[in-house]
């Protein structure tokens, strides 16, 4: 039997092929007719990322990234900082996790934020005095 038999044989038996995709907790799979196996190895990322739910672009990246979240704060010297944040298996994950802080830049962006809402209370003080004398609304 040839490739080609066996693929014919195959299609006739209606059979898919399974693909393994890792996960945060392991793998999923997926099934892919054989009539579509060409295009999905063809064009494997469009495809994968649309399983994730992300679009290609994203998919690549997460590739690139091997799965590691780089913390996105600038330092005070202007560099970016690119420590690691978190390591993802799962590509949708990865995407959700992007514009994270690492545990130092965490720290200083509650503090600020801390300081932000403080200096808000503080800006916006309620009125203590009546809006009219007393008395012009009793008459």
């Amino acid at each position: 039997m040839t490739a080609e038999d066996l693929i014919e044989r195959m299609q006739e038996l209606r059979m898919y092929v399974c693909i393994s995709l890792p996960t945060d907790g392991g793998y999923r799979t997926e099934s892919v007719e054989l009539e579509h196996l060409i295009e999905f190895v063809e064009r494997s990322h469009k495809h994968i990322a649309a399983l994730y739910g992300i679009n290609e672009q994203q998919y690549r990246k997460f590739l690139e990234s091997k799965g590691i979240v780089r913390c996105t704060a600038i330092c005070q010297d202007g560099r970016d900082c690119g420590n690691s944040v978190a390591e993802c298996w799962a590509a949708d994950e990865w995407v959700q996790m992007q514009g994270k802080f690492c545990a130092q830049h965490r720290r200083r962006e509650t503090r600020r934020r801390k300081r932000h809402e403080q200096a808000q209370t503080e800006a916006v003080q309620p009125e203590t005095d009546p809006p009219f004398p007393s008395g012009v609304l009793n008459s």
